[in-house]
Parts: structure tokens; C-alpha cells; sequence
């Protein structure tokens, strides 16, 4: 077992299933992660159980933990379950960062889906909401990056990318950052409902992670949780 990873290194594996009899499947695809300086902040909640439960009351500020640099590129990565009631409800905050603007990952009432949102310097920059829907019966691995360079902001559902344009919008300005602080199921000014699930492996990236990189966590994640693979990671 791998104790610990190497900055800046590129990690290969495959999994197989060993049965009973003494015989083991086939190989899975091959897998590979890359270690990289741009992970600014990561959280998973081992001391817990390994998730955060969050009961729709009760969100948590982490004070000071954001470096300068990410008004022009970031990505926020998180596993969420919903439950099932939490669905109907008005929108909640799941992750959010930077102070009263900033920028932050949220449900919305519509159909369970994920809204990126940042404010910046620009008024006419957009918001950007997944065309996919959560699944309520599992965790979701959710993805939203902001790229002013490529003037691009996404959104993706477990490793999927929708087919809307609703999924992704024009980046034109600067994030507002106003603190170092992030906000763990909910948003710092209290304007929206608080989280009400489950949240786990939460990680900030002050760049956009591409659609490749995005597919890679996902898959990583979903081995590590001992669930059926999707045919993605196959």
C-alpha cells in the first residue's frame, strides 16, 4: 500500500476483481493520477467516518486556508449524497469560498442539479448550471473549474460533461476574492439553504483541471470506495 504520494509524479494502476475460487477477472482500464503543486486545499474527513454529515443546519467556516492567486483559474472538487428530500428543497450551498462574493458549488431547486457561481469583477460574467441530474441513491463526484485565460467555466457530473450550454459559459473577469476563508456546506452570508447530505473529498485547485484529469479523480475515487465501476472507468 502507498503511504504517501510524490509531488509532481504520475501514478499508474489497474484493477481485478479476485473470486473466491482462486481465479481473477480481467484487467480494468488503466488509471493514472498526477500529483501537481496547484492543490491548494483538500479535505476528507477520515477523522469522521470518512464523510461530513450535514443536516441542513450547522455549516463550517475554515478560516484562512486559501492562498492568494485564484481570481483568474480554480476548480472545486467534491463527492456529494443528497438526500432524497433535500432534492425539492430552495438552493443550498455545498462548498463555497471567498468571502460574501467569491465564488461557490450549490444545488439548486431544479430537478437536483449543480450551479457554479463566482462573482467578479465583470458583470457581465454568468453563472453555469449541469444539465445532469444528481443520483440520490449514491455519492456524486461533482466538478466546476473557472478558467479566465480560456474564458470557459464548467461543470461536470461524475467524470460527464452535459450536452447543454447551460453547462458551461464565458469567463470574462477577475474573481472577487474578499477573505481566505471556505465555508463547508454553506455560504457566508447565510443567503442560501445549508447543505443537507453527505460531503467528502473536497479539494481546491487554483487552475482548471481538464476533462481528462477530471475523469482520472473520478475513477480514483470510485475504486477507493469499493463501488461497482462505471463503465468510464473500465
Amino acid at each position: 500500500m502507498i503511504s504517501s504520494l510524490d509531488d509532481n509524479s504520475t501514478y499508474v494502476w489497474k484493477v481485478y476483481a479476485n473470486y473466491t475460487d482462486g481465479t481473477r477477472s480481467d484487467a480494468s482500464a488503466v488509471w493514472t493520477v498526477t500529483t501537481d503543486d496547484s492543490l491548494v486545499q483538500y479535505w476528507d474527513f477520515a477523522s469522521e467516518g470518512g464523510t461530513r454529515s450535514m443536516s441542513g443546519s450547522g455549516a463550517e467556516t475554515v478560516s484562512g486556508v486559501l492562498a492568494t492567486g485564484l481570481q483568474t483559474a480554480l476548480s472545486i472538487e467534491a463527492r456529494v449524497r443528497v438526500r432524497s428530500a433535500a432534492l425539492s428543497f430552495t438552493p443550498a450551498a455545498i462548498v463555497s469560498g471567498g468571502g460574501s462574493a467569491g465564488w461557490r458549488l450549490q444545488l439548486t431547486n431544479v430537478s437536483g442539479r449543480i450551479q457554479g457561481l463566482v462573482t467578479t469583477n465583470d458583470p457581465g460574467d454568468t453563472q453555469v448550471v449541469t444539465t445532469l441530474g444528481f443520483q440520490t441513491d449514491r455519492f456524486n463526484h461533482i466538478v466546476g473549474t473557472y478558467d479566465q485565460a480560456e474564458s470557459s467555466k464548467k461543470i461536470y457530473m461524475n467524470s460527464l460533461f452535459g450536452d447543454d450550454t447551460t453547462d458551461e459559459a464565458a469567463a470574462t473577469g477577475e474573481i472577487n476574492v474578499l477573505s481566505s476563508d471556505v465555508t463547508i456546506g454553506g455560504d457566508p452570508n447565510a443567503t442560501l439553504s445549508q447543505f443537507n447530505g453527505f460531503i467528502d473529498e473536497i479539494a481546491i485547485y487554483d487552475r482548471a483541471l481538464t476533462s481528462t484529469e477530471v475523469t482520472n479523480n473520478y475513477c480514483a475515487l470510485e475504486a477507493l470506495a469499493e463501488t461497482t465501476l462505471p463503465n468510464v472507468c473500465r
